[in-house]
């Protein structure tokens, strides 16, 4: 659910990079915790952050975690031991194809300015 609402809050306020903004975020998350993660991208979310932080740390995010964790435990092909981690439409990229494509997003808006 952080996740979604970052994302979000991203494409909402027309964020430039906010693809590769998300796959960053997810990176943080995974090696050093939702701590550091709401810290390093609190300028992206300023406006929404406290609405976050409270979905997150309240009943309804924890159930949205647990929702989560299950639907990711029975993704397939590319099913993953982690929680969170993107799901869109039951589907959900390897961690090499989400890492290309952040790296090819970024060339790509090098291309248009």
């Amino acid at each position: 659910m952080l996740q979604k609402k970052f994302a979000k809050t991203l494409f909402t306020q027309k964020v430039k990079g906010a693809l590769p903004s998300i796959v960053c975020f997810e990176r943080n998350i995974q090696h050093y915790g939702i701590e550091h993660a709401m810290k390093t991208f609190s300028a992206f979310i300023r406006s929404q952050y406290r609405q976050i932080r409270q979905c997150y740390d309240g009943p309804r995010g924890i159930q949205l975690q647990r929702e989560a964790a299950q639907k990711t435990m029975s993704t397939r092909p590319n099913s993953i031991v982690e929680v969170p981690y993107l799901l869109i439409n039951d589907y959900t990229p390897s961690v090499d194809m989400n890492n290309l494509k952040a790296s090819a997003i970024g060339q790509m808006d090098q291309i248009d300015t």
